[in-house]
């Protein structure tokens, strides 16, 4: 629209976003090859998505297992913090099973009757 001799005024109504969003997408077009934004600051996260894969493989196979054992099983070196980010990116908060008393043959009869 821009090349055709269209303002940042027309270009926004039409689209209707506000002015100074057409014209810093259109300034910052250069920047981005095929439309895909610059990468962003910050350190690389550590863990590839197969490990993250990997991690909630391991707790779903074994939901009472420690967050030590769980590094020890994947051979991911990890703080706890990240694992429990990446635990929370799965929607799992809390992974470890609630400790129940197992039932025994008395109560198990019990139960049924």
């Amino acid at each position: 629209m821009r090349k055709r001799g269209a303002t940042y005024a027309e270009i926004a109504k039409e689209l209707k976003h506000p002015k100074s969003t057409v014209a810093t997408t259109i300034k910052k077009a250069k920047l981005r090859p095929q439309g895909k934004s610059q990468p962003r600051s910050g350190q690389p996260l550590k863990t590839t998505a197969r490990d993250r894969r990997l991690i909630l493989f391991v707790i779903k196979r074994n939901p009472d297992i420690t967050d030590a054992k769980i590094r020890e099983e994947t051979g991911i070196k990890i703080s706890n913090a990240s694992l429990y980010r990446i635990l929370q990116d799965f929607y799992m908060k809390h992974w470890i099973k609630k400790k129940r008393p197992l039932l025994d043959a008395d109560h198990a009869r019990a139960r049924l009757d």
